[in-house]
């Protein structure tokens, strides 16, 4: 039971990624190809199966061999198609599809053969075949049964031997002139990138490094070895599992094992959730076109609801600093950190304690202040000085506004200013201009507003 078990596992893993990459990788141009080879695969896998397990019904096995007639040849040229059209992002035409007569000949050749030498002697055929080796053709003279075995056997054996040196010859071809590298493989594990188009070729050859062994060992052979089947089943599924899943990513030019991890982690808990979307955000940011970040931003604006924040007698509505909090408040959980962090520096208004130190943020957090630098950097594309000068300027405007005669010291010390002279210089660096030439351009109908 446990040796069938594994000798069906390649078979299970081929229609497994064939779901998984129904539902995930749709999107991806090569994704009806992947399909197709996978269906290929495991229709041959499955009829390899019976073959490899001692004590299968003959009746299965003359199915089985008529059925691999037709799957086992598809392979080689499906693996050239879609290799060809990950590196050449474009589908194959028609003419690329004349390689099917091959197959076809031979699945129709053997159910020719079969009907009319009969389906129990065909299984009395193939029993003494298996067991008593291929010197028992020596006695069908002349036969149709002669004729079944140089069909079913001989030339299909031939016909994989061809198409798979031909596989190879493309490979080395591509190898030579895409300067594919096995140090690049070794690479890609220790977290560096690697084009996808190299990757999978390395997973390829392993595939078909075991394919041909599996397809042109003897029967007989493999029932005094067993173990060989199994060995040769357990490396099959971890060459289908590795080139299934890195397809997912057809899509990229280049991945990192980084790059495939992050696609599994929206399964995220309120733990790690900050830590989980700010990676996301980061990364689809880096691959987003700027055009496409302009339509986000806008969508962004206008389904968010920037509420105005009572402060005393100074209304804080929508300036630079409500907008930085805004654009991204409603990503996150009240759990979260930067969810905490806003209400901290926006709620309670921390920016305006004078000398705030980022130690002194992550203290009031209870986490350390590396990983509230890269939250801040992540999120608002600034360090934490500039962010926190942004936060008390954009304060200081709104105080300005309510109290035009105040001094400057006393506005420097509203806004969490340790003097009116930094005040004034971090005033015009982000502004552009000094305070008195700021209020003096604000119009009346402005103050009203605020």
């Amino acid at each position: 039971m446990t040796g069938s078990i594994i000798l069906f596992l390649p078979v299970a893993a081929c229609f497994f990624w064939m779901a998984i990459t129904a539902m995930m990788a749709s999107r991806t141009h090569t994704f009806r190809l992947f399909l197709g080879l996978l269906l290929a695969t495991g229709l041959f896998l499955l009829t390899d199966a019976f073959y490899d397990a001692p004590g299968t019904p003959y009746s299965i096995l003359r199915k089985m061999a008529l059925l691999s007639q037709f799957t086992a040849p598809c392979l080689m040229p499906l693996v050239w198609m879609y290799m060809r059209a990950l590196r050449r992002h474009e589908l194959p035409k028609v003419i690329h599809y004349i390689w099917i007569l091959v197959p076809v000949t031979l699945f129709t050749g053997g159910i020719l053969l079969t009907h009319i030498a009969g389906d129990v002697q065909i299984e009395a055929f193939l029993r003494r075949l298996y067991t008593e080796g291929n010197g028992i053709v020596q006695e069908y003279q002349g036969g149709v049964f002669r004729t079944y075995y140089y069909w079913v056997v001989v030339a299909f054996r031939l016909v994989l031997l061809v198409e798979v040196l031909l596989l190879l010859g493309a490979y080395i071809r591509t190898f030579v002139r895409q300067h594919f590298h096995p140090r690049n493989v070794l690479g890609f594990f220790r977290g560096q990138k690697i084009r996808l188009i190299e990757l999978q070729s390395f997973f390829i050859l392993l595939l078909f490094f075991v394919f041909p062994l599996k397809a042109l060992l003897y029967k007989d052979f493999l029932d005094q070895h067993v173990w060989i089947s199994f060995a040769l089943s357990l490396l099959l599924v971890i060459a289908i599992f590795a080139i299934s899943y890195t397809s997912m990513f057809a899509s990229k030019a280049e991945v990192s094992i980084r790059d495939m991890r992050i696609s599994w982690r929206y399964n995220f808990g309120d733990q790690d959730k900050s830590e989980v979307v700010e990676e996301m955000i980061s990364d689809l940011v880096e691959d987003a076109e700027t055009e496409a970040l302009k339509r986000i931003q806008g969508k962004i604006g206008e389904s968010l609801d920037v509420e105005a924040v009572s402060r005393g007698d100074v209304i804080l509505e929508k300036h630079l600093a409500a907008d930085i909090f805004a654009a991204v408040a409603n990503a996150w959980d009240d759990g979260g950190l930067l969810s905490r962090f806003q209400q901290l520096m926006f709620r309670d208004r921390k920016f305006l304690q004078p000398g705030l130190t980022l130690a002194d943020v992550a203290d009031a957090l209870n986490t350390n202040k590396t990983y509230v630098s890269k939250m801040v950097n992540n999120t608002y594309n600034l360090g934490f000085p500039e962010l926190l000068n942004t936060l008390r300027i954009d304060y200081a405007e709104e105080y300005i506004l309510h109290h035009r005669d105040a001094r400057q010291d006393e506005i420097a010390k509203a806004c969490g200013f340790v003097s009116a002279s930094t005040f004034n210089i971090i005033f015009k660096k982000v502004t552009g201009v000094t305070p008195k030439v700021w209020i003096a351009s604000q119009s009346p109908s402005i103050d009203k507003q605020a």
